[in-house]
């Protein structure tokens, strides 16, 4: 179990690296647990969080921990980005693999009007 966190925290410096925010283009990062998963849309150049959705949320419903919350999750992501102002945004996996929950978060997304 420690082995696949270290190497899931390895894989996300390595994208950590390459991927970085700005005010044209802020980064859309997501944490996935088993239970919940979490999005944000990041300035980096601030360090300021313009946007952010998560299951864990009080006004979430239903199950937490399926593609179709994460769908639900990136939808609400989209709409409180696009009420701040953002149209654009860099896709940070955080590490996870692009399938599954986290492919949910961005096909969600982009379903509210983001550029991924």
């Amino acid at each position: 179990m420690q082995n696949r966190q270290v190497a899931r925290d390895r894989r996300h410096r390595r994208v950590r690296k390459k991927v970085r925010g700005n005010a044209a283009r802020p980064r859309l990062a997501v944490f996935r647990s088993n239970k919940h998963i979490y999005a944000q849309v990041i300035d980096d150049v601030q360090g300021v969080t313009l946007a952010s959705a998560s299951t864990a949320e009080k006004s979430f419903s239903g199950a937490t921990g399926t593609v179709d919350a994460a769908k639900q999750v990136g939808k609400l992501l989209g709409e409180r980005a696009k009420a701040a102002g953002v149209d654009s945004v860099v896709f940070d996996r955080g590490g996870n693999r692009y399938h599954g929950r986290v492919a949910g978060i961005a096909d969600g997304a982009r379903e509210a009007g983001l550029t991924l």
